[in-house]
């Protein structure tokens, strides 16, 4: 299985759209939904006497960076044709709505 990077990118750009939106969304909230129970998992956990030998808020920041930082501003970019970068003049667009 090989992975296509250029249309994983070309979907950040504006006027492109990743062709199932709608699947990366629901994605993205099954994404916030992990980052938010490993935090709260990770602050409750000292409460049964079981640590995790990492400085505090490691996991939580780890989680969040994963969660917001990077997947949600990828999607909130690649399923919409409003936002997201804007080509260089000139330069070729291809077609939206690539099966990504």
């Amino acid at each position: 299985m090989s992975i296509q990077i250029a249309p994983f990118l070309t979907a950040l750009q504006q006027g492109q759209q990743l062709a199932s939106s709608a699947a990366w969304k629901s994605g993205a909230v099954k994404v916030n939904i992990a980052s938010v129970l490993v935090t709260v998992i990770t602050a409750i956990l000292p409460m049964f006497g079981i640590t995790i030998p990492l400085p505090d808020g490691v996991i939580a920041a780890a989680a969040g960076l994963i969660a917001t930082g990077i997947y949600n501003i990828y999607v909130h970019l690649a399923t919409s044709k409003t936002v997201g970068l804007k080509p260089k003049s000139g330069a070729h667009v291809p077609p939206d709505n690539f099966g990504v």
